[in-house]
């Protein structure tokens, strides 16, 4: 199911020794609602069309330091959220987050980020009006017309809005930059990539979405 978004990061991340399971103690299976409840509305663009979609309140993305894997599965534990799966990456274009992991979490109720201190980031599942389920990872791409012009506004913004930025020396595109948001920035990566995006100064802008499913 998650197959989308590994081969979509491999093009940005290298994997250090593949994807490795963090297996915590036995917890009492929570019971999921069949139809997780709609938070908000909010949306995305994608080739120029806005797409609405709708926040779930019971279905998350988490991404914390890899040697805090236990302090993290405990506070979830501790809220009654059992042990999630999770895979340890190493974010290349990022120093400051050369070890970290990541987990898909069902909750059966909301999750806020001050009750797991752990965390790097945290954002909700989506499902737009067409039916189909994603998680907007903390990533965003931002393409540039002119990088010698752009560029400077580029920085301006990940400066204004506390947002990580590195070159994407991996794309044959010329001008492509990567964005990073941590619970530090004003704002998830979708929130980001809107006003990245309204403010018709860029190329191009895109969060990195994998897709849960599909509508038939």
């Amino acid at each position: 199911m998650k197959t989308q978004f590994f081969i979509l990061l491999a093009a940005l991340l290298l994997l250090s020794g593949g994807f490795v399971a963090c297996d915590g103690p036995d917890e009492k299976k929570i019971e999921i609602p069949e139809e997780p409840v709609a938070l908000h509305d909010d949306y995305y663009y994608n080739d120029g069309e806005k797409i609405s979609l709708i926040a779930l309140e019971s279905l998350y993305y988490m991404v914390f330091p890899t040697k805090s894997t236990e302090a993290v599965i405990e506070a979830l534990n501790k809220n009654g959220i059992k042990t999630p799966e999770t895979y340890a990456e190493r974010f290349t274009f990022f120093p400051e987050l050369a070890d970290c992991s990541m987990a898909f979490v069902e909750t059966g109720k909301p999750l806020f980020i001050e009750m797991i201190p752990d965390l790097v980031y945290l954002s909700h599942n989506y499902r737009s009006v067409y039916g189909s389920e994603m998680i907007v990872t903390n990533f965003l791409e931002v393409g540039l017309r002119d990088e010698e012009q752009d560029l400077a506004k580029l920085e301006e913004f990940a400066s204004k809005y506390n947002v990580m930025i590195q070159r994407d020396d991996i794309s044959d595109r010329p001008g492509l930059f990567i964005l990073y948001c941590t619970k530090e920035s004003k704002g998830n990566a979708l929130e980001m990539a809107n006003l990245l995006y309204e403010s018709g100064k860029f190329e191009y802008v895109q969060p990195l979405i994998e897709y849960e499913s599909m509508p038939l």
